[in-house]
């Protein structure tokens, strides 16, 4: 699997008493040192944090030619498990990819990458629990390689207009990824490029009138998804709380 210049291997790190679900995430060959050295530090910025159970745990980071670093993916992936979730299984996750996102800032680690694919869960111990991983691999080698930031259904309006990081970002895309955790699509088609002005303009998913959706919860969704930050949650924590709060 390939997103962008990073490359994902799949497979498995067995032990004594267990078989887990990992990924290796590469990097595509590159003749200058700035993509691999911008690799690198995100991935250990990454592992530093892992140790917090919402963040993906990094089992190694090869600070190499070629530089890797392979993590936990969980048991499923989140569009696999949607299907066996329920309403308040969908919230709890939103909590925390949530809680993950705020780990991350308080450690001076921003994602600004969040999507469907980087969130992981795993559903044998208990109640589903969702982790987040990539934390900035793709975003740090394209800035290296002067390609600018990747635009994806889940990116926010100020993402796409200045490549800003800010909380309101985290924010937007908690959002977004609620728009797909509740109605199994994206809050905006990923067409090109019709795709940055619909997230330009507002154009977005709402799920205030999706039946699946709980009112409480659509607010909450559609609040974090207002094109203007100011109009949004006022953190990641009240955001956090509130889906905690939802629907009990």
């Amino acid at each position: 699997m390939r997103d962008g210049p990073i490359r994902y291997h799949d497979g498995k790190l067995v032990d004594e008493t267990t078989v887990r679900e990992i990924r290796v995430a590469t990097l595509e060959p590159v003749l200058d040192d700035e993509p691999k050295d911008a690799f690198q530090q995100t991935a250990r910025k990454w592992t530093s944090i892992s140790q917090n159970a919402p963040i993906a745990t990094v089992f190694e980071a090869g600070d190499t030619n070629a530089p890797y670093v392979a993590f936990d993916v969980g048991e499923i992936s989140l569009q696999n498990a949607l299907p066996d979730l329920s309403t308040t299984d969908r919230v709890e996750l939103l909590a925390d990819v949530a809680e993950a996102l705020r780990l991350g800032r308080l450690y001076s680690h921003r994602h600004g990458y969040l999507s469907p694919d980087v969130v992981h869960i795993t559903m044998s111990d208990g109640p589903p629990q969702a982790s987040v991983s990539e934390w900035g691999l793709r975003r740090s080698v394209e800035a290296a390689l002067n390609e600018g930031t990747p635009i994806t259904p889940y990116s926010a309006p100020e993402q796409v207009r200045d490549n800003q990081l800010g909380e309101s970002v985290d924010i937007y895309q908690l959002g977004a990824l609620g728009c797909y955790v509740f109605t199994g699509q994206p809050p905006v088609a990923d067409e090109a490029p019709a795709l940055e002005r619909a997230i330009l303009e507002g154009n977005v998913r709402s799920v205030a009138d999706d039946d699946r959706v709980p009112e409480d919860v659509a607010r909450i969704i559609d609040t974090a998804l207002s094109t203007e930050p100011d109009l949004r949650q006022n953190s990641v924590r009240a955001v956090e709380e509130a889906f905690k709060r939802a629907h009990d």
